[in-house]
Formats: C-alpha cells, sequence, structure tokens
C-alpha cells in the first residue's frame, strides 16, 4: 500500500514540472502576439489582445509590457511623457525575455529602437518648447545610458544649444548665461553669449547699482580670461566709472561716519578702480578729514586720549578740521598759561581769564568774566604808562539771541566814556550797523556781508572828515583774499614817505592755510613798494617759522618756542588737566 501511494505522488510530480515551463511559454506566447501586432501596426488586435492578458501574464512579464506600452503610447498616441519610461525600459530589456520575444516576432530592438527614435525626433522638431524639451530628452538618455545614435544625440545637443542662444537674444539673463556655459563650456556660440552675458552684467549695475553687481561684474573671471583681462572687456570703463560714482555717492552722503569711512576704505583699496576713475582725489580727502573728525571726537573721552589729535593732525591736511581736532583739547584743559616777552595770557577752563601786554615803558593788566553761556559780560583793564595809572571798565550786552548789541567802556577814575560800539541785526542776523564811537570824537562805520563778513570799514576825525577807508574782498567760500585800505592825508601835509594807500593780497593753499601776503603801498611821492610775507606750518598745522625752535606735547601743540638767536626771546605753554572731560 505504501508503495503505490509513493509512484502515485512520483507521477504527480513529474507531470507538474512538465506543465510549469508549458504555461510559462503559453503566457510569453501571449505577449509576443501583443508585440508583434503593436509592430504590424494592427492597432485594434493590438488593444483586444492587450486587454485580454490576465493578471498572472501581466505579472509575469511586467518589465517587458512597461516597455511596449511605452512604445504604444509614443508610436500611436504622440505621448511624449512616455518617452523617459522607454529609454529606462528599452534599457533593462536588453538582455531579457523582450530580446527573444522580439526573434520570434521577427522584429530586431535595432528596428524598434530606430522607429522610437525617428518619432521622438520629430517630436521635437514639431515641439513647441524646443528649448526645455531638448533638455529633457539630453537628460533622459543620459540618466538611462541610453544607446541614442550620436548623431541623433548631437541634433538633440544642437537644438537644446541654439535653442539657448536665441533665448538669450530674446530675453537676456544671467541664468540662461550660466546654463550655456554649464551644458556648452566650449559651444559654438561661445563668443556670443560671452559678449551678451557681458553686456547684461553691465546693464544690471546701470539699473541697480549695489556691491553686489558691481562685485558680479568685476570679479567675473570667466569673462576676465575669456577676453584676456578686465580692461579688455566692453563697458569695464564706464563700469568702472558707474562703480567710482557709487561709492563716492555713498561717501559723500552718509550721515554715519563709521558707514562713510567703510566706503571710504573701499574707494581707496578696491582692486576694479584704477587711479584715473578715481576723479575726484580733493573732494575725497576734504570728506575724509571730516569724517575722520567726527570719529576722533567720539573716541576723545579721557586726557589719554588726547595723543590721538596728535595723529589725526599729521595725517589729515584741512586746516578746518585741524582747527576743530586741536579744540578738542579744551573740554580737558583747567588752566592754561600762556608766556611772551611782551605778554602773559592765562586761560581757565578754555576762557581767557587774564592778560598781561608788555611793551617797553607801557604795561596793560586785563581781566575778564563770562556768563553761564561762556561769553564774555566784563573786562577790567589797568595801563601803567610813564608812572601813571587808568583803569577802564568795558561791559558786553547781548540780545535774546545771544549777539553782542552793544559794548561800552568807560575810565573809572572820571567814570567818563572811552568809546561805545552798537550793532544793529536784521531778521535774519546780518549787522545792518555797526559803529564805534570814541569820546575824542573819532568815529568807524563798518559794514558786512551776509555771513557776517567785514566788507567795508570807514573811519571819521571829530570834525567829521574821513580818515581813512578800507575795502575787502572775499571768494566763494567766504575766506579774505584782498583788502584795500585808503588814507586821506591833505595835499599840504603829504610827505614823501607817507602811505596813500595799501592793497593786500592774500593767498591760501588748498587746504585753508594761509602761505601769502603781497602788499602793494603807494606813497605820498607816487612811488610804489611791494613787500611779500609768507607762511609756513609745521606737520601738525601749527604756524612756524625758520627762525626759532620748537618743542610740542602729546597732542601735537607746540609748547616751547625759542629764538634761534636769543634764547631769552621764548614763550612757553603751560597746561594743567583735568581728569574727565569738561561739558
Amino acid at each position: 500500500m505504501d508503495r503505490r501511494k509513493t509512484t502515485i505522488f512520483m507521477i504527480v510530480t513529474v507531470l507538474l514540472l512538465c506543465a510549469v515551463p508549458q504555461a510559462n511559454a503559453q503566457k510569453r506566447g501571449r505577449v509576443e502576439t501583443v508585440l508583434k501586432n503593436l509592430c504590424d501596426n494592427k492597432q485594434k488586435q493590438f488593444q483586444k489582445k492587450r486587454g485580454k492578458l490576465d493578471e498572472k501574464t501581466s505579472l509575469a512579464f511586467a518589465t517587458e509590457l512597461v516597455l511596449i506600452d511605452a512604445l504604444d503610447n509614443i508610436w500611436n498616441k504622440g505621448d511624449i511623457s512616455s518617452i523617459p519610461v522607454y529609454y529606462e525600459y528599452y534599457v533593462k530589456n536588453t538582455h531579457t525575455t523582450f530580446h527573444m520575444m522580439c526573434r520570434e516576432t521577427k522584429t530586431s530592438m535595432d528596428d524598434i529602437r530606430n522607429k522610437t527614435d525617428e518619432i521622438i525626433l520629430g517630436f521635437l522638431q514639431d515641439s513647441k518648447q524646443p528649448l526645455t524639451f531638448s533638455r529633457e530628452l539630453i537628460n533622459n538618455v543620459r540618466r538611462a545610458n541610453y544607446p541614442l545614435k550620436t548623431e541623433d544625440m548631437q541634433l538633440f545637443l544642437d537644438t537644446r544649444e541654439t535653442k539657448l542662444r536665441e533665448s538669450m537674444e530674446k530675453d537676456p539673463q544671467i541664468n540662461t548665461c550660466k546654463l550655456y556655459f554649464a551644458e556648452f563650456p566650449d559651444g559654438k556660440y561661445e563668443r556670443e553669449m560671452k559678449v551678451m552675458h557681458n553686456a547684461i552684467l553691465y546693464k544690471t549695475v546701470q539699473e541697480l547699482p549695489t556691491e553686489e553687481n558691481f562685485e558680479n561684474y568685476f570679479a567675473e573671471a570667466s569673462l576676465n580670461d575669456y577676453f584676456g583681462s578686465l580692461d579688455d572687456r566692453m563697458y569695464s570703463e564706464d563700469a568702472r566709472r558707474l562703480y567710482a560714482e557709487y561709492l563716492f555717492k555713498f561717501i559723500s552722503e552718509s550721515k554715519d561716519p563709521s558707514v562713510a569711512r567703510k566706503f571710504i576704505d573701499k574707494y581707496n583699496t578696491t582692486p576694479y578702480l584704477r587711479s584715473q576713475d578715481k576723479r575726484n582725489p580733493d573732494s575725497l580727502e576734504y570728506i575724509t578729514n571730516r569724517v575722520d573728525f567726527d570719529i576722533l571726537a567720539s573716541v576723545v573721552k579721557a586726557p589719554s586720549d588726547l595723543i590721538l589729535i596728535a595723529d589725526y593732525l599729521k595725517t589729515h591736511r584741512y586746516k578746518e578740521f585741524r582747527e576743530k581736532a586741536s579744540g578738542l583739547r579744551a573740554s580737558f584743559e583747567r588752566e592754561l598759561l600762556w608766556t611772551a616777552p611782551t605778554y602773559k595770557k592765562t586761560y581757565t577752563n578754555n576762557r581767557l581769564t587774564r592778560l598781561e601786554e608788555m611793551d617797553l615803558n607801557k604795561t596793560t593788566t586785563s581781566t575778564y568774566k563770562y556768563n553761564s553761556y561762556g561769553k564774555v559780560i566784563s573786562s577790567t583793564s589797568k595801563v601803567k604808562e610813564m608812572g601813571k595809572t587808568n583803569n577802564y571798565y568795558t561791559t558786553y550786552y547781548y540780545d535774546s539771541r545771544g549777539r553782542c548789541a552793544v559794548e561800552r567802556q568807560i575810565d573809572t577814575k572820571t567814570s567818563k566814556m572811552v568809546y561805545r560800539r552798537s550793532r544793529v541785526f536784521g531778521p535774519e542776523g546780518e549787522i545792518y550797523v555797526d559803529s564805534t564811537a570814541y569820546a575824542t570824537g573819532r568815529l568807524i562805520l563798518r559794514k558786512y556781508d551776509k555771513v557776517g563778513n567785514l566788507t567795508t570799514e570807514f573811519e571819521f576825525n571829530k570834525l567829521g572828515e574821513k580818515v581813512s577807508m578800507q575795502f575787502n574782498k572775499y571768494n566763494d567760500k567766504g575766506v579774505l583774499v584782498e583788502s584795500e585800505r585808503q588814507f586821506a592825508v591833505s595835499k599840504d601835509k603829504i610827505l614823501a614817505a607817507t602811505v596813500v594807500s595799501q592793497i593786500d593780497e592774500y593767498e591760501y593753499d588748498k587746504y585753508g592755510y594761509l602761505t601769502k601776503i603781497t602788499s602793494k603801498k603807494t606813497l605820498g611821492s607816487s612811488d610804489k613798494i611791494t613787500t611779500v610775507a609768507t607762511f609756513q606750518y609745521d606737520e601738525y598745522g601749527n604756524e612756524v617759522d625758520d627762525k626759532s625752535y620748537y618743542k610740542y606735547d602729546h597732542t601735537g601743540r607746540w609748547i616751547q618756542k625759542t629764538d634761534k638767536t636769543n634764547s631769552m626771546n621764548m614763550e612757553r605753554i603751560q597746561i594743567t588737566y583735568n581728569q574727565y572731560m569738561i561739558r
């Protein structure tokens, strides 16, 4: 009984093993029929047979059927979305059953490939978006490692390259350039694209001048290398001009000194600007002096910081800002004593409080008092001369805007007025009237321009006769350039050596320092005499001369001046500092 069961089991097993290949062959045959109908262009039969494939057959030959369906979609339905699937599954089926199916249906894979490639080329030729479509085809071929013929791949590439150039001409964009050179580093339109790339970068800095856009233009190494150098690129001259203007605008308009300083440094050190591109060196130097003074003023907070003033004075040349920098010392000076053979000045908290003047047999000692606003309100002068002593008391009166309207001096012994000076101001602060009347009958009248510069001065004697006239001329910056003085002398009293007129011409350097005064005098004899006085300054901007030796303090101020031929002829400045700034 056991032997019989064993025999039956073995027979059944053999029958089953034989049935499996037969079943697979039937499934493959059904798929082959579908493929043949597709290749023979029998659409109805293809659709019918494809629809009748059972689930087991579809699962057994899933890879082959994906390729078959992709071919149907491409050949018969014009479905370009199936192209990536076709490329991928064509490669996957190269060494599978599909190859055998093609042989059984008397169709080669090469024929299938050639037909499909030809159809896809037609799609590309008819495409409304060949730029995008060609890129997708190229990427899909490369991704799948699809064996596209070299000439067909070249057609894809040529289409893509040409369309990129056409797109660039219609709508120039930096990204289009980047795409082109990434995909075609040695493309046939290289020069045209380089030229257009350069033009786009220049147009960008024209329309939107920013640091980033200028950097993109100047630092584009691919263009600099291609054209030889930045100098050889078209528009470089204009781009440099725009960049210089861009930086200088920030330098001149910035309200924040630290920001202005940053752009000054960039302007001076940027490799993109040559010396000839920086067309406003004087303006830059002036602004730099101003900006650095503002920075200096913000950091000088203690006497130990005053050494920074000396550094500033040595490296900055404009008189206007050197004077301001020197003025920063005042906030720390408790007392300053300035002694010389002919005078002695005492300053307390930067205010002249005592002045002694010695001149042969005459000594004048003056003391000054100030109000809470720092304006002198009175002064007392003691004059000793030839054994006599006279005392004078001067008072100063101010209007509501802090302008001195009246200055009056009296002789304290007699209580008589010595002189009275009166000023009348206009609504804008301009001086309408400025007259000084002396007890002796002498009268001086002065006129000013709108900014307060003295333009004319007339002096009269007690008889009302004009004694002298002075006329001043200023440049557009309000600096005195010429002063003419005329003296009224009776013809019967005039002497040959009497000066009847004098014209002084003032010359300055570009930093605002007086360098020369040329005086032209006309004598009573009608002879003319011209004298010239020149001025020189040390590295800190202090006026100096060749006849003296100088010693300096740590702030850049000379504190001792000694005559080279007479050591007794000496001026000295002694300063006592406060620990903190006086506000």
